[in-house]
């Protein structure tokens, strides 16, 4: 069904005008090369718009509240389709990642019986797990992921700060997630949540004056995995919250750090698609409308 859509789109806008055949190919480009529901969004959304401007087109009359006004029917085939689209994309991709998932799990099964070859290890100590974070934050070449339930100024204090601009200017491109949520009432953020989050924002801040060559997205949303991502090198997947422990803590801790390209860059694409998939979406559409800068 997605390939006919594709197809049926890329053959009308060969019938199009210039504008039109432009906003068609970048949609159809976009849509390839993302994730189900942002792809079947904008295909919605061009689809939609050109049936309401170039077959329909003229405009349909709304009254409310003892007023009326016009709006255009490529305005509303447009809203149907980017809703129409992106539903249908959710369900595709959820199935999608939930057997991406699947067999990340089973394949994460055959590594642990390697685990005399030196592909998986385990982190025990509140001191190896933070010399594996600074590590990461040396010695990344592309990219660094860091997923913790909370973030505080324990951790994102002025020296991680220091250690994550560096990354930043040499090109390594971060991607941060956080924001555990309680099944029961909302709990006040302390005082070094706000000020981690005063930090990261002043980081992001600071990129965009600095124009890094890397790139910093950071996602609040509901999260209690605690994930460390260096390069294509090491994955590190546990119980430590990397953004809110310090190494001062008295609890155990335990992870398993996985040292293969393939388990790796699978895990990298997990995250991406559930954390940070709207970025692509945001980045799509900044192409498409020079004049959206946030």
């Amino acid at each position: 069904m997605y390939k006919k859509y594709l197809n049926t789109l890329k053959k009308v806008s060969k019938n199009t005008s210039l504008f039109s055949k432009s906003i068609i190919s970048k949609g159809y480009k976009y849509a390839k090369k993302n994730p189900w529901e942002s792809g079947l969004a904008v295909l919605g959304l061009v689809g939609g718009g050109f049936v309401g401007s170039a077959i329909i087109g003229g405009a349909i009359g709304i009254a409310a509240f003892g007023t009326a006004t016009g709006v255009s029917w490529t305005t509303v085939c447009a809203a149907f389709g980017v809703v129409a689209g992106n539903r249908l994309g959710v369900g595709i991709d959820k199935k999608a990642l939930n057997k991406k998932i699947q067999e990340q799990e089973n394949y994460f099964k055959i590594l642990k019986k390697e685990l005399n070859s030196k592909k998986v290890l385990r982190l025990s100590t509140l001191q190896e797990h933070k010399d594996q974070l600074f590590h990461s934050l040396h010695n990344a070449r592309s990219r660094i992921c860091i997923l913790s339930g909370w973030a505080t100024s324990y951790v994102i204090d002025d020296e991680f700060k220091f250690l994550l601009a560096k990354a930043l200017k040499r090109g390594v491109n971060v991607f941060i997630g956080y924001g555990y949520k309680s099944s029961f009432d909302p709990i006040p953020k302390s005082k070094t949540q706000k000020d981690a989050e005063n930090n990261l924002l002043k980081l992001k801040e600071w990129c965009a004056e600095e124009n890094t060559d890397g790139l910093l997205l950071i996602a609040y949303h509901p999260n209690h995995s605690k994930i460390l991502i260096c390069d294509d090198t090491y994955a590190v997947c546990g119980s430590f919250n990397w953004l809110s422990n310090s190494g001062k803590s008295k609890n155990l801790e335990r992870s398993w750090i996985v040292y293969d390209k393939v388990f790796v860059d699978t895990e990298m694409e997990l995250i991406m698609t559930a954390n940070f998939s709207r970025f692509d979406r945001r980045g799509f559409f900044k192409k498409l409308i020079p004049w959206i800068k946030h």
